[in-house]
């Protein structure tokens, strides 16, 4: 069935039915690396990644594919290349100032609110205009290369959701991924690169301010999509029974006549995925347990735990975290 007909789409209805997209949006170290080889497993469904990194060096050929394999060697990501992913008219914005560049500018937010709200579609050859004929071009040659009919995309960031979700030929639907504030933002302070003990203070606020700004403009995807097409999934749920959060996400997709990968208890039997980007949880497969990662209560230091804890009171009692 085709997807309906958005007045404020960038460009012309593009031919063929449209691809299903299901787009994983919330902050880093959320969670979204696992939840991408879980959906991935499932029938039909190829996942991906971070989409938007396409056209980024991560997908240099000695990168490391989710398969174990380099992407030199992956069959799927040369398959995808076969299919000309990146097509000739793409090649002049690349030559001229590298479409990652592009993707990176028109992603600021400073444009997200006229992305998100705007009804003009884009001035054909502009950079937005060929941004998103690729865009969509790529996920289609990512379905038929992994030979599924749903791309599992976890590039995360609101500001890229505000862009696909305008896309023609895209049956779009949105999972906020979410996960207590003092996890997330441990794991990523954490990985700056000093011990947290020496973390600058400036950091550590700058850190809680891009996560209020990332959660708010999350929200306002979520509201502008509506029921139908966005919803929240919290990473604590999907960890204490991912087949349950899985099944409700299936049916809510007009997928219910699929089945989650196997599983016993919090123990997933994952497929291969093929995601270039991604912490090394991409790389897992076979047997794999989830578990929660606690260590913000034990080495999240005081006042960083306390800065963290108020600033993000009001979400966390919103949404059940104590």
């Amino acid at each position: 069935m085709r997807a309906e007909r958005r007045s404020s789409e960038l460009t012309p209805e593009s031919p063929g039915p449209p691809v299903k997209v299901l787009y994983l949006m919330g902050y880093p170290r959320s969670g979204s690396t696992i939840v991408t080889s879980a959906f991935g497993s499932c029938e039909g469904f190829v996942g991906v990644g971070e989409a938007r990194y396409l056209w980024y060096p991560r997908l240099e050929p000695t990168r490391v594919c989710g398969c174990r394999q380099l992407v030199s060697a992956c069959e799927f990501w040369n398959e995808v290349h076969r299919l000309e992913a990146v097509p000739a008219p793409v090649r002049a914005v690349v030559e001229r100032d590298g479409l990652a560049r592009q993707q990176r500018a028109l992603s600021k937010l400073t444009r997200f609110v006229p992305m998100l709200y705007g009804a003009r579609p884009a001035a054909p050859g502009s950079d937005l205009f060929t941004y998103a004929e690729a865009r969509t071009r790529a996920y289609r040659c990512m379905a038929e290369a992994g030979g599924g009919r749903v791309v599992v995309d976890s590039s995360k960031f609101p500001y890229d959701a505000a862009i696909v979700q305008r896309m023609a030929g895209i049956d779009l639907h949105v999972v906020h991924l979410l996960r207590d504030p003092r996890g997330s933002l441990f794991s990523r302070l954490s990985g700056q690169g000093e011990k947290l003990q020496r973390l600058r203070p400036l950091i550590a606020v700058k850190e809680v301010a891009t996560w209020l700004v990332s959660f708010g403009a999350a929200r306002l995807i979520v509201r502008r999509l509506g029921r139908h097409r966005a919803r929240t999934l919290r990473y604590e749920d999907f960890v204490a029974d991912p087949e349950r959060e899985m099944r409700g996400i299936l049916e809510w997709m007009g997928e219910g006549h699929i089945e989650p990968p196997p599983s016993e208890g919090t123990t997933l039997r994952l497929r291969p995925v093929h995601q270039v980007s991604g912490n090394r949880v991409r790389t897992r497969f076979g047997e794999v347990e989830l578990r929660h990662d606690l260590r913000w209560r034990t080495e999240l230091g005081r006042p960083y735990r306390w800065l963290i804890s108020v600033a993000t009171a009001p979400v966390r009692r919103r949404h059940g975290y104590r």
